[in-house]
């Protein structure tokens, strides 16, 4: 109880001082509010449309947009295999948009393929990668064994996309007029960063950076998704697995559009905070075991074998954000730099605040964000306002990403990406 009492007080101190802030909060008129972490699961109903029936699209022509696009794999790095990325090219000369999706992500995630949908509506080339904190791109285009450093997880994406964006123009030399950035989540951290790095290297010279919905405070927000994980710790084994079981079912509901958008969606706050924590958890149990398939660094006390894959898993399991960041990437950069890390000196280094001057003078940058975020404080919101000026969108309400599925979001989305 007074868990909840503390979490209410937060929260309503949150909305008085944001609100404030933000004198030209746009508001989303229509959209169904119940609480920030139960909107945020309305992220799912962004889902990319299939408007033709199974036998229309046995023919490429009315396919659906996912099997549309064109996947690729090209070498990002020497003596590593190939990475993938999906490709909609108009037929006409148009701007080539790169979307870096959100933690752990791979390039065919449903969000991402709906927000490369309506990007792509709009007169707009896209395509895909996946995030720095996902396996593919681990093994594929990453330079370091231990992803989750911001500047230098940034450094690895900006080359790939370097090595995409000229293979692209290489295949479609005469149809790509410009090239911009959107990412969402980790995914907008990132573009954030490379704007700094493009601007000191030149290798792209995008036209646009747009971050929808990054976090400010980088362990601030994993702490936060450690913690809605944690909601379950009173659960049975069997409450969990309920859990799940409801939370696939009402996923393909979603999907079969059998739950229609102003709909209240059929989760408490509870079970919102635990399924939002799980699906990150799963996406770090994946990002750990990855490394120990590669390099064993003496955390584990279980060595990787394909065939006893288990017992691996349920230790990596027991992990959390915070634990992996400090066992991992700490130790990780500590002996790469020759130096002793701290938890403090290394967000502090990952987080929006050390760009701060290119967030204020860079004239390329747009952010779009919501208000009641869960990922933000009151203070990173404020500090978002002072900092990004008229270069950011603010929503009254939507969560994490929990708007993108409205059609006057996705029309600001398109509109910061003008460059003219």
């Amino acid at each position: 109880m007074k868990l909840l009492q503390k979490t209410i007080l937060t929260f309503l101190t949150f909305s008085v001082i944001s609100y404030s802030v933000f004198a030209d909060l746009k508001v989303l008129v229509g959209y169904n509010s119940q609480d920030p972490v139960v909107d945020t699961l309305r992220s799912q109903i962004f889902y990319y449309g299939d408007q033709t029936s199974f036998w229309q699209r046995q023919f490429f022509m009315n396919s659906s947009f996912y099997n549309q696009g064109m996947e690729y794999s090209i070498n990002i790095l020497k003596n590593k295999p190939g990475m993938c990325y999906k490709l909609w090219m108009q037929p006409k000369p148009a701007n080539l948009i790169a979307i870096i999706p959100g933690l752990g992500s791979y390039y065919t995630n449903s969000i991402s393929i709906a927000l490369a949908q309506a990007i792509y509506n709009s007169g707009y080339s896209v395509f895909i990668t996946s995030n720095a904190m996902n396996w593919e791109f681990m093994e594929t285009a990453g330079t370091v064994l231990t992803p989750g450093f911001t500047p230098c997880d940034a450094e690895d994406v900006y080359y790939a996309l370097y090595k995409i964006i000229s293979h692209i123009k290489t295949q479609y030399s005469s149809r790509v007029t410009g090239t911009s950035i959107v990412g969402y989540s980790l995914g907008g951290l990132h573009t954030l960063f490379i704007a700094k790095l493009d601007k000191e290297y030149g290798l792209v010279n995008f036209d646009r950076f747009l971050a929808i919905n990054p976090p400010v405070n980088l362990f601030y927000a994993l702490n936060k998704l450690d913690d809605f994980f944690q909601v379950s710790k009173s659960w049975t084994k069997q409450q969990r697995e309920e859990k799940k079981i409801k939370a696939g079912s009402i996923y393909k509901m979603i999907i079969e559009k059998m739950i229609s958008q102003n709909a209240k969606m059929p989760f408490n706050k509870t079970e919102a905070m635990y399924l939002i924590g799980y699906v990150f958890h799963t996406s770090l149990v994946e990002t750990i075991f990855s490394i120990q398939k590669r390099q064993n660094l003496g955390v584990l006390k279980t060595p990787y074998n394909w065939f006893f894959r288990n017992t691996l898993y349920k230790e990596i399991d027991k992990f959390s954000f915070y634990r992996y960041m400090k066992l991992f990437v700490i130790p990780y950069y500590s002996e790469k730099l020759g130096k002793k890390l701290t938890v403090k000196e290394m967000n502090k280094k990952a987080s929006l605040p050390a760009i701060t001057d290119t967030l204020k003078t860079n004239p390329k940058i747009r952010v779009i964000h919501n208000i009641d975020d869960f990922l933000i404080s009151s203070q990173d919101a404020k500090w978002l306002q002072e900092t990004l000026g008229n270069k950011i969108r603010m929503f009254d309400k939507g969560g994490h990403l929990g708007n993108l599925y409205r059609k006057d979001v996705q029309n600001w989305i398109v509109e910061d990406m003008k460059t003219n």
